[in-house]
């Protein structure tokens, strides 16, 4: 289901930039499909989760309900722009332009690089962070799912012996506001 909403997000923020802003060069609608699709699409997704949430109950119908409105618009950014032509056009440009595929290139060398040393996988599927990596991320994600489920009220800080270095009120506002539907 993710792979199928990166793609929605990109074709919805491909649709926009050619609609909106139709730039002459290939790897900028690129770029700008993917900044955009994915901002405005990830922004749209929560607002639309919350709203089956607080209606239906259930954040599985605000996936669909999404994928519709990006299908929707699609197939009319197609009928009225076609894009669809333009698309291919674009990638015929794009796989002229040397200097484009080599700067891609080196960039998914370096993404797929990083992430295999950072990042690894356990026997039992859990995900391990490398040995001296270290990310804020890595030490608020248990505490503030334990909160935000309601596992953890009275607050206490979960796996480490000396707390986490924030203020008590930063933590408890991060913690209660997913109880509510505000994420």
């Amino acid at each position: 289901m993710g792979i199928l909403l990166l793609f929605a997000s990109l074709a919805a923020g491909y649709c926009l930039v050619k609609q909106f802003l139709n730039f002459s060069r290939p790897l900028a609608s690129f770029c700008g499909a993917a900044l955009v699709g994915c901002l405005l699409s990830g922004t749209a997704l929560y607002l639309i989760d919350f709203l089956c949430v607080k209606i239906a109950g259930e954040y599985f119908a605000g996936t669909f309900v999404f994928l519709t409105a990006v299908a929707a618009y699609v197939f009319y950014s197609h009928k009225r722009f076609d894009v669809l032509s333009q698309a291919k056009t674009e990638v015929l440009n794009l796989l002229r332009d040397k200097a484009a595929i080599l700067t891609f290139a080196v960039f998914l060398i370096f993404s797929v690089w990083i992430n295999w040393h950072s990042l690894s996988l356990t026997e039992s599927g859990n995900i391990m962070v490398a040995n001296g990596a270290w990310s804020g991320i890595i030490y608020h994600h248990a505490y503030v799912r334990g909160v935000a489920l309601g596992e953890n009220v009275p607050i206490q800080y979960l796996y480490f012996a000396n707390g986490l270095k924030t203020h008590k009120r930063e933590n408890s506002s991060i913690g209660f506001l997913p109880r509510y539907y505000v994420r």
